[in-house]
This record gives C-alpha cells, sequence and structure tokens, in this order.
C-alpha cells in the first residue's frame, strides 16, 4: 500500500491524476475556483486513470458534481459556464496552471466548446437529487413510480397504533402504568405549542431521526443497581441482588438495527413490577403519616391549619418564607385525599404524587443542601415532606430509566410502521432516497458499475457536511478494485457546522482514511480572502492544542492583486484582531448589551475614516469603508435582535441579514392558499381574494359575486393550473409573477419591501423544490404546507441592497465574507440536561435517549467540538478586521468560553504583537492625523468619561405626529365630523350608477365615492404616463387593471370605465396654472409618493397647525406627499383629491371642502418639509424663487370647458407659518 501523498490541488500532476483523492479546502482557500479549474482540465486534457494506458477525456455529462444545496448547485452551474465562456474567449492564458509542451490548444477549445453548447445536459445535483436521478433513470424504482413527500401526520397516526394495537399486547395490565408514567395523559402549553407531552417528545424525536438521518444509539448501558440506597432498607438488599442478576443477563443490542424488540418489553416489564411496588410502598408510608383532618375542603382556604403547617415547614428552610403557594397547597391536599383511595391503583397515583413532589421541591428550594436533608421531623407535615421527597428521589431514578427505554421502544416501532406504509404507498421521505440508494449500490453490483460508468469523474463539495450513509453511497460506487473511475472529495472539517441538520464529520474521517490507503490527498491553504496580519494570528489561534491543536494546517494569503479588498494606502486601521474580555458584565443581556454598545463606537471611529482597495488584478478602486463591509457575529437570533436595538439607539443603519419566519409568514400562507385554489378553485376562490396574488378590498370581498368562465381571474388559474398538471414548473412560477398582483405595490416602501423579498424567497425556494424533484401539485401543496406547519423557522433574505450593517448567526454567515468582522459568541451556558443527546460513536453519529453518565460526557464533548469548528467559521469570516468579544471567567459561562477562548487568547497576549490588542474598554478610536501625546491621552480619558451612562430623570417629552393626528389633537368639539359621515366616506355611500348629483361634475357619472375609489385612483395616477390620453392602449389597460383589484364586479362595465378614463385624461390634459398642464411635465421632473421624517420643534409645527403643542418639547413629523414636480424652475406640492363636493367644483365651493377638512393645515406641513428638503439639497436655495406653492386637484371637477373647475391653488405667502 503506497503512502498518502500531500500535495498542492494545483499542481498538474494532482489536476491529471485518476487517483482518488481528498482535499481539505480551508476557509477563503478558493474551494469554489478550484473545482472550475479541476472541470475545466478534465473537459481539456482528461485525466490518467488508474490501469488505462491513454488520458480519458470525459464530456460534461460524464462528470458528476455533488454539492450541499439546491442554491449552491445554481451558483456551481453559473460559475462553471462561464469558466468555459472565459476560456473560449480567453485561451490558454487564462488557464491558473501552465500547460505541458506537448498541449493542442485548438482541440482543447474545440472540446471547450463543445462542453458549453451540451452545459443543458451536465449533472450538477445536491446529493438527494442525486439519488432521485438514480432511482428514476435507472429502473430501481421498477414499474411502479413513487413520490417523494415529508408528512409528519403517518407518525402522529403510527403512535395511535402502537398505543391501540401494539402496546396493549405487549405490556398487557401493565400498559396503564406505563402510560402515566410517560406522561401520556399529561397536557401542556407552552409559547409555540400545547398538547400531550408523551406525544410531543416521541413527535420530536421522530424528527431528529427522520430530518437529521441519525439513528438511536441502541446499545445498553451497563445497568445501575436500582435497589442501592433506597430509604426503605428492609427491600434494599433482596432488589439490588435482583437487579444484579437481571443486568447479566443483557447483552449488547445490535445499533443497526431495531434491536430485540422482546427483550426491551421484558426489561421494560420488570421496571413497571419495580416501580409499582416502590410507588405502593410510598403509598403506605406517606399514608401512615397524613392526617385525615386534612382531607376536609376548609384546608384549600389560606390561613386552614394545613396552610399553617405547610408554612412552618417553609420557615424550617428559610426564616424569611413568609407565604404558601396556592398551587403546592392543593397538589399536596389532592395527594393526600387520595392516599385512601380504596382502589389502590399505582397508575392514578403517579400524577397525583410526581405533582406534590415538584410543587415540594419548589416551594422548599434552599440554596445550600437538599431540603429532605434539612427537615429533620419524621412525623406531621414537616415529616410528610421529607417522605415524599425521599420516596421521589428514588422513584424519579427508576422513572427515568423506564421513560428512556419505553419511548425507545415507541419510537421503534412507530419506524417500522411508517415504514411498512411508506412502502405499501410508494412513497420516500428525503433520506429514505439515501437509504434506498444505499441499499443498492451495497447489494447490486452492476447498479454500482452503472453509475461508474456512467460518471467515470466526480467532485463532491463540501463533504464536510455528509454523513456515513452518503459516504457508504461513495465508496461501494467507487472505491472498488479497478473502478476505472475517480473520486474527488473536497471540503473542510474545520467547518463542519451543521450537526442539528444531521452532518456528521465523522464521515469526512472514514473518507479520508479510505482514500489514503491508495489515493492522494491535498490541501488548499493558500487564503484569496484575508490578508496576512490576521492570518497569523490565525494560525497562532487555531493551533492552540485546546482549539485544533496538530489538526490545524497553517494559512498563508494570497498576493495582493488576487484578493479582493485591502486597506488603501494612507488608512491606518490599527491592529488586524482586537480582542474585548467582558468578564467584568453580569449576565448574558448585560454582556450582549456591552457588546453593541463597543461595537457603535468602533463602527464609528471607522466608517468614514478608513478607505478600501477593492478589486483584484489591476481593476482595484478605493472608496470608503461603509456600513455594509461590516458585519456582526452572534450564536442565536434573540442575541442579535438586542444588538441592532442598540445600533439603531445610536443611527447607526443596520438590519438582520437572514431573520426567521420564511414559512410560517404572510407570504406563505397565501402561497398555499393559490395551490389550493387551483385544486378547488369555487371552495378558495374567498380566500384568494384576500390574497396578494388576486387582491381586493376586504369589505368587498363577501360580496364579490360568482366568476364566470370569461373573468380575468378564472382565466389565470386556468392557466396556472394547467402548468402545473403539465409539470411545466419554470413556466409555472414565471407566470406567477408576470400574471398576478403579487408583485405590485400596495402598502409603503418598507413593508412592500420586506413582503417581496419574503415572496421571492419563498418562489424560489418552492420552485427549486418542484424543479428538481418534479412533484405533482398534490406533492407540492403537501410540501409547502408540511414547511408552513412544521415550525422550522427557515431563512429570510437580506431585505435591502443597502442595508446597512449585517446582524447574523456564524450558521448563515458561513460561505460570506467581509472586511470587518465583530463576532460576539454565546457568553453564557444552559446547564438544563437535554432530551435529547448527540455524540459521535464508532459507527458515526448517534443520537440518545439514555442520560448514562457516559453518553452526557460524550455529548458535552460533542458539543464543544462543534463549538470549536463555530469559531472557526466566525473568526474566518473577516478579511482585513476581526474584533472578538469573549469572557474569561464569571459565574455561568459558556465552557467554549472558559475551556477554549480564555485559554488561548490568554496565551496569545502573553507575548506582545503589533497585529493584535487585548482591550477590556471601548476602542480609543482611529486618528485621522498624528496627536501628540498628551492630546491623545486627553482624547482617551475624555472618551473613557463619555462612555460612562449617566442617569436622568428628566426626559423630553416628544410624540410622533402626521397631518391626521394633528387634526385629531387639536380638533374642536365643533369642527370634527360625525360618526354617519366617516363611515359614508369609507363604505362609500353616494351615487354609485345614477345621474349626476346637484352640482356634481360630469367626470362623476357612474363613479363611487368612498376610500376604495380614492385609493384606485391614486394607484393610477401613481403609475401611468402623464403623456397618455384617452383612447390609448396604455391607459385603458391600466384602469382595467386596478378596477380589477377594487372593483372586480365592474371590470365590464363600460360606463364605469370610460368615466374612469375620462376623468383621469381630464386631470392630466386640462390647463392647471397659466396654460400649461400636467402632461407636460416629463417623469425626470417629478416625484411620487415623497415620504418625510423629521424632527421639529413644537413652537413652529404649532404655528402651521394651530393646534396647541405647548406641552411637548418636540414633535417628529412624518407623512407621504402625492406628488412633488418641477416646472419652471419652480417646485409644487400636489394633491390629488377624489371628494364629491356637492356645490360644484368652483373656487367658493372648494374653499369650502377646503376649510372643512383642513386641507390648509396639510398643505402649511407639505410646504414645510418640501422647504426644509430642498434647502438641504439644493445648493444656493431661495424659497421665493425656487417654490410655487401647492395645488389641491379634486378630479371629480377637472373639465377643458370649465377653466380653473377642480384646481385649487395656495400661494407660497399662503403657506407659510404665521
Amino acid at each position: 500500500m503506497s503512502q498518502p501523498l500531500v500535495s498542492s490541488p494545483y499542481d498538474p500532476a494532482f489536476l491529471g491524476s485518476g487517483r482518488h483523492r481528498i482535499i481539505e479546502a480551508s476557509a477563503g482557500t478558493g474551494k469554489t475556483h478550484f473545482i472550475e479549474e479541476q472541470i475545466l482540465y478534465w473537459l481539456l486534457m482528461g485525466a490518467h486513470l488508474k490501469g488505462a494506458a491513454e488520458p480519458c477525456i470525459p464530456e460534461i455529462h460524464e462528470i458528476l458534481v455533488l454539492t450541499f444545496t439546491e442554491k449552491a448547485t445554481g451558483e456551481l452551474k453559473i460559475r462553471i459556464r462561464q469558466r468555459l465562456q472565459r476560456f473560449l474567449e480567453e485561451g490558454a492564458k487564462s488557464l491558473f496552471i501552465g500547460l505541458p509542451d506537448n498541449s493542442d490548444e485548438a482541440s482543447m477549445i474545440r472540446r471547450a466548446r463543445r462542453a458549453l453548447q451540451r452545459f443543458d445536459s451536465s449533472c450538477i445535483f445536491t446529493i438527494h437529487g442525486y439519488c432521485n436521478h438514480i432511482i428514476r433513470t435507472m429502473g430501481l424504482a421498477g414499474d411502479a413510480d413513487f413520490r417523494i413527500e415529508q408528512n409528519p401526520q403517518l407518525r402522529q397516526e403510527a403512535i395511535s397504533e402502537i398505543i391501540r394495537r401494539h402496546l396493549p399486547e405487549q405490556l398487557q395490565g401493565q400498559l396503564p402504568l406505563a402510560l402515566s408514567l410517560a406522561g401520556f395523559f399529561e397536557y401542556r402549553k407552552g409559547y409555540s405549542w400545547e398538547g400531550f407531552q408523551f406525544d410531543k417528545q416521541l413527535m420530536e424525536l421522530m424528527e431528529h431521526i427522520r430530518e437529521e438521518g441519525l439513528p438511536l444509539d441502541l446499545s445498553e448501558v451497563p445497568s445501575t443497581q436500582l435497589g442501592e440506597n433506597r430509604w426503605f432498607p428492609e427491600d434494599a438488599d433482596e432488589q439490588a441482588s435482583s437487579q444484579a442478576a437481571e443486568s447479566g443477563e443483557h447483552g449488547v443490542a445490535d445499533g443497526r438495527s431495531h434491536g430485540d424488540l422482546s427483550e426491551r418489553i421484558r426489561r421494560i416489564r420488570q421496571l413497571l413490577l419495580e416501580i409499582e411496588e416502590l410507588l405502593l410502598h410510598c403509598l403506605n408510608r406517606l399514608q401512615a403519616v397524613w392526617d385525615d383532618g386534612w382531607n376536609d375542603f376548609s384546608h384549600l382556604q389560606k390561613n386552614s391549619r394545613l396552610y399553617a403547617e405547610l408554612l412552618a415547614v417553609r420557615k424550617q428552610i428559610s426564616s424569611l418564607n413568609r407565604t404558601v403557594s396556592n398551587q403546592w397547597l392543593k397538589s399536596i391536599w389532592h395527594l393526600g385525599r387520595n392516599l385512601s383511595n380504596p382502589s389502590r391503583d399505582a397508575a392514578e397515583f403517579w400524577p397525583w404524587l410526581q405533582q406534590a413532589a415538584w410543587q415540594s421541591r419548589t416551594a422548599l428550594a434552599s440554596r445550600g443542601d437538599l431540603p429532605q436533608n434539612i427537615i429533620s421531623e419524621d412525623s406531621g407535615m414537616a415529616g410528610f415532606c421529607r417522605t415524599l421527597l425521599l420516596a421521589y428521589e428514588e422513584l424519579e431514578a427508576l422513572q427515568s430509566m423506564f421513560y428512556e427505554a419505553f419511548l425507545e421502544l415507541c419510537s421503534l416501532q412507530v419506524d417500522r410502521i411508517v415504514s411498512e406504509w411508506k412502502r405499501s404507498n410508494r412513497s420516500l421521505e428525503f433520506q429514505d432516497l439515501l437509504r434506498y440508494v444505499d441499499r443498492e449500490v451495497k447489494g447490486r453490483p452492476s447498479v454500482a458499475k452503472s453509475l461508474r460508468e456512467r460518471f467515470p469523474f466526480a467532485v463532491i463539495d463540501e463533504f464536510q457536511d455528509t454523513d456515513p450513509v452518503q459516504w457508504s453511497i461513495f465508496q461501494n460506487v467507487y472505491l472498488v478494485p479497478d473502478p476505472g473511475a475517480s473520486i474527488t472529495v473536497v471540503g473542510d472539517p474545520k467547518q463542519s457546522i451543521y450537526g442539528f441538520r444531521g452532518a456528521d464529520i465523522s464521515a469526512y474521517e472514514m473518507a479520508r482514511r479510505a482514500i489514503q490507503k491508495d489515493g492522494l490527498e491535498g490541501r488548499l491553504n493558500i487564503s484569496f480572502r484575508t490578508h496576512q496580519p490576521l492570518l497569523d494570528c490565525f494560525n497562532r489561534i487555531f493551533a492552540h492544542p485546546v482549539w485544533f491543536g496538530d489538526g490545524y494546517h497553517s494559512v498563508e494569503a494570497a498576493g495582493d492583486d488576487k484578493r479582493k479588498w485591502k486597506w488603501a494606502p494612507g488608512s491606518e486601521p490599527g491592529p488586524a484582531l482586537e480582542v474585548h474580555d467582558l468578564k467584568d458584565s453580569g449576565n448574558q443581556m448585560q454582556r450582549l448589551f456591552e457588546t453593541g454598545r463597543i461595537i457603535a463606537g468602533d463602527i464609528e471611529n471607522m466608517v468614514g475614516r478608513l478607505n478600501l482597495l477593492e478589486g483584484r488584478q489591476g481593476s482595484e478602486r478605493t472608496r470608503p469603508l461603509q456600513y455594509e463591509d461590516m458585519a456582526i457575529l452572534v450564536s442565536k437570533n434573540k442575541d442579535s435582535r438586542l444588538i441592532q436595538r442598540v445600533l439603531r439607539q445610536r443611527s447607526i443603519p443596520c438590519s438582520i441579514y437572514k431573520e426567521s419566519g420564511l414559512y410560517t409568514s404572510v407570504p406563505a400562507y397565501e402561497l398555499l392558499v393559490l395551490l389550493n385554489a387551483l385544486q378547488d378553485f369555487h371552495r378558495h376562490y374567498h380566500q384568494l381574494r384576500l390574497t396578494s396574488y388576486f387582491p381586493a378590498p376586504v369589505a368587498s370581498v363577501a360580496r364579490l359575486p360568482e366568476t364566470g368562465s370569461e373573468h380575468p381571474i378564472v382565466q389565470t388559474v386556468d392557466y396556472l393550473r394547467e402548468l402545473a398538471l403539465a409539470g411545466k414548473w419554470p413556466e409555472f412560477f414565471r407566470g406567477l409573477l408576470e400574471r398576478t398582483f403579487v408583485l405590485e405595490k400596495r402598502e409603503t416602501d418598507h413593508i412592500y419591501e420586506d413582503r417581496i423579498s419574503v415572496t421571492l424567497q419563498l418562489l424560489e425556494d418552492f420552485s427549486e423544490f418542484a424543479i428538481s424533484y418534479r412533484v405533482s401539485l398534490e406533492e407540492l401543496i403537501e410540501y409547502v404546507q408540511s414547511s408552513a406547519y412544521s415550525g422550522d423557522p427557515g431563512l429570510m433574505r437580506q431585505k435591502r441592497e443597502k442595508s446597512g450593517i449585517s446582524i447574523m448567526t456564524i450558521h448563515t454567515s458561513k460561505g460570506l465574507q467581509f472586511p470587518v468582522v465583530f463576532s460576539a459568541m454565546q457568553y453564557t451556558h444552559n446547564s438544563s440536561r437535554p432530551e435529547i443527546l448527540r455524540y459521535q460513536s464508532e459507527r458515526g453519529m448517534r443520537l440518545s435517549l439514555q442520560k448514562s453518565e457516559t453518553r452526557m460526557q460524550r455529548h458535552d464533548e460533542e458539543r464543544l467540538a462543534e463549538d470549536r469548528r463555530l469559531g472557526y467559521v466566525a473568526l474566518t469570516r473577516a478579511a482585513l478586521k476581526l474584533v472578538v468579544y469573549f469572557v474569561s471567567d464569571g459565574k455561568g459561562i459558556h465552557p467554549f468560553q472558559k475551556q477554549v477562548m480564555a485559554p488561548v487568547f490568554q496565551d496569545f497576549f502573553s507575548e506582545p504583537s503589533p497585529v493584535s490588542i487585548l482591550r477590556n474598554a471601548p476602542s480609543p478610536g482611529l486618528p485621522a492625523e498624528k496627536e501628540s501625546a498628551e492630546s491623545a491621552a486627553s482624547d482617551r480619558e475624555s472618551r473613557l468619561l463619555a462612555d460612562i451612562p449617566s442617569l436622568r430623570t428628566n426626559f423630553e417629552k416628544r410624540e410622533l405626529h402626521s397631518f391626521s393626528s394633528l387634526l385629531r389633537k387639536g380638533a374642536p368639539g365643533g369642527q370634527s365630523r360625525s360618526l354617519e359621515e366617516k363611515l359614508g366616506e369609507l363604505l362609500g355611500h353616494g351615487v354609485a350608477d345614477g345621474g349626476l348629483e346637484s352640482g356634481a361634475g360630469e367626470n362623476e357619472v357612474g363613479l363611487p365615492a368612498g376610500i376604495n375609489f380614492g385609493l384606485m385612483v391614486h394607484s393610477i395616477l401613481e403609475e401611468l404616463d402623464f403623456a397618455w390620453k384617452a383612447g390609448q392602449p396604455g391607459l385603458q389597460n391600466l384602469i382595467l387593471k386596478h378596477t380589477m383589484r377594487y372593483y372586480p364586479e365592474r371590470t365590464a362595465d363600460a360606463q364605469f370605465l370610460a368615466g374612469l378614463e375620462t376623468m383621469i385624461h381630464s386631470a392630466l390634459h386640462c390647463p392647471v396654472l397659466e396654460s400649461w398642464s400636467l402632461s407636460s411635465i416629463p417623469q425626470s421632473d417629478r416625484l411620487a409618493e415623497m415620504e418625510f421624517f423629521a424632527a421639529e420643534s413644537a413652537e413652529s409645527i404649532a404655528s402651521l397647525s394651530g393646534v396647541d403643542l405647548s406641552s411637548l418639547s418636540g414633535v417628529f413629523l412624518r407623512g407621504f406627499v402625492d406628488l412633488v414636480f418641477r416646472k419652471d424652475e419652480k417646485y409644487y406640492i400636489l394633491d390629488w383629491k377624489t371628494n364629491r363636493i356637492a356645490g360644484g367644483y368652483d373656487r367658493q365651493s372648494m374653499d369650502e371642502e377646503m376649510l372643512r377638512h383642513r386641507y390648509h393645515i396639510q398643505a402649511r406641513i407639505y410646504f414645510h418639509a418640501l422647504s426644509a428638503w430642498l434647502a438641504s439639497r439644493m445648493p444656493g436655495f431661495d424659497a421665493n424663487k425656487h417654490l410655487g406653492g401647492a395645488l389641491y386637484l379634486f378630479v371629480r371637477g377637472m373639465n377643458p370647458d370649465k377653466p380653473g373647475h377642480g384646481i385649487y391653488h395656495l400661494l407660497p405667502e399662503d403657506l407659510r407659518s404665521e
């Protein structure tokens, strides 16, 4: 056997080798770039496969590429296609390596062109997509088709099945006690769930097994002496000997199978016998101490004798105790009452005893010894409580052992039942795909041979995120004698952080050992991300014995021309690594607040004062460091929210990069409604009209008439249904965007932005699923529904291109890079025992319900190992500067902080370094120029004092107001409109279809009143081209589109559509001022829906509005201006009004309407906001020269034959504050 060779992966001998290879790609070393170059090398020059005389040059479809996610496959396809295209454009000079002397460049160009032409046949999959491809294309499923579904309901039904059929036969008369001990009848409510405790725990376990693909560790732990140390010594010897004999009979179950159910059932029944015996013994002892005089209902009252005696017991624990909780009083009373129950049923007795013991532990909790050791009496209520606690202490250990064994038994049977159901229904889950293909390639060598012949070259990316089942598939396909094929495994075990998704780092080690026997090992150790000063720090930190030790291999920086970011000449960023020790802060929240405060100071010192040199190979450009160049990494989403609050309080723009809630969002529910409507349109029609796809006003949805086949919505739904039933998913999702209203704007900017962002992410995710697995419409609905109801938070895309500082979890940050990174990993530790353990065994990762000391230790070790890998990922996201926050010492700090980071940084800073600094206070800043030592010291002192928060009690009173809220605040009683008037406007009461009202404008024929009509007109006026005229298709289509949304029942009403078209035409083409109309205003001179938000003095707003604001020190003023436009170098405010004025639209009638609604105040506020905005943006701004006033256009009354009607102009002098 040849020795493993560690080579440079870019060595031509390595690239052209046909041996199996494993490549460790450290963070930032260009893993994807290597895969591109390797695939290009194979396509151009091939490789010498083992035993072949000539190099084998594959076609594009003969190279198998597997990666972790659907998104990664899409990106990899794009990058490989672009790499081929670049080679065709630049030739051999674009290659990363030199060519052999006898290379034929013309032949290589022909091969590259052929690969590019056939690129759609390339085989780039996720592992599940690959298995699905194998099953469907190689006939492994036989003649019958199968479907892929994730159906948690199957497991819930299987739980009912085992309770109804299997457990009664297996446990017989012991079943009631077993169910009672397992919490089968215990109903609980939590923050996000409610249900029976047993069902919840079992379903969680099955979800772990289903989602992660990890099996239970069914090997037996050494049996403890269950009878030892019992508080009733008379039975101890007999029980101990019995248990010792029992433990000697137990063998070790095969962890790869369900184990021997009969042996497990026998052990469970033995445990039930012991628990029942002990329970009945407890009953006798407690009954002997209980006073039957306490059974009276009067003892449930405060100040009863029972209450007084319980209080006396509490005072034995602490003299400061003054009360007895009602829960404890009731639990003790109910337990005592049931002691005299003649049935003496252990199953009924257990819940009362358990509840009373829990409440007693809470009520008698002590900072010192256990309460049963403090209480000395053996009689009275003190003796009763002591006996209860001692009994439960012994019972709890037995019950825990039983519960773990019982849950294991149930999970095995549920898994077996679900497997039988899936087999009979020809359905598979994602993990079933892996197991099925693994079984086929193991048991049928011909299948493995066919796969080698189909894919003689294979690359597996992100291999650290796979598991032993996946490796077993590849091992049985490729690692065989004389394979005639080659597999290349690329990954980084230091970045294996997805254990919660089933990633098992042991698979990487299995692959390394197997490939090293007769293959090559390579390392990518040149970083194209991080500069050398920071890498020098990394090489010391990660090589520390408590981090990776000898398992870490140093990394060097690539040349400046090959890295994306460098510090621009003249920038003084300070040390590459800064470390903060927060040991003096209190708890997690205080430390996070302190972290946010220090980060805010550091950001303010860097943004705008440092410059980056961005670009590679001569294309560099210098630009200022921006907020978007920085990221803050935390362990949990809840930590990010607190830091976000601190930054926002300092006016630093920031956003949570990927926020939870994608699959449980409103757009997710809307998509589910639309898919259901494709199956049953009439049942879901009204729900569909409440979604963003076909929105209608809420008030009118219930009144919508039945739709006919000619209705536009029916036609759109029919079109989408045809695509879905035909499996044309690309056209289906494209049609969703093009033929529905889902992308239309109906909200304020930030709400619209959020909704569109979430909607696009959902459609992207579900389209990838539908296209990759070629699912049916029913399967897609099931998948969307399971995603929405599974509680999986999912991930939400970044909302804005300019999002400010990105705050994200470490898991989310993987694959990203930033010039500056702030890392704040989990500071404190949750010491509670997990329900399900996860740890490495000899056969890979395993789950366990048994919480023996050995397994708990393994679990803690695995969790700490994953924290080391998380820390590596967090720190290596930085390219130029890294700031780390940690806690060296303190109460309850996280093991990673105490056992890894504290010793690492202690040793690291024991030697001075010019590229790193340890701080316990905020950064002293980054001065733009050299200062004297005296001024620097003074600056540091002033900063230190400035960082000390002062206690304030005289906060100014400020309020947030808009035009409407100011009117409500200052409206005299006589000027407020009546409730009937407001309801009439809201609901649109008035003439809708008849002739003109007295004095109504000619444009009002057939047009309704109300808010919905006003919203529709505003929407049309925001979107249209001002040059459009009546009769033009663009205007007619826009009107029909918004009519379908707001008045769907009137889409065929010709009078309504014509009246609306005439009104819009008149509004645009009637002369407004002098002789010009709005149609003459180009789009470049218009700004629609201008939003303003400003802090103003109370006096200035009071003078504008006439509202008494003397109680406030200031006002935050916000609002939206319908339109701001420029004409002849003057800026005007325009507000569209759809008010119906009964007296007509002459100046006098409009005066009354303006006064009635107090639009003059609105105009003055808008005018004030526009003046302030122009003054801040426009050099040489002169209000007298550049402001033209405000126009209120009552569009119902505008008429070319009646000049001035419907046009109300306020001059600038009318709008200035009094």
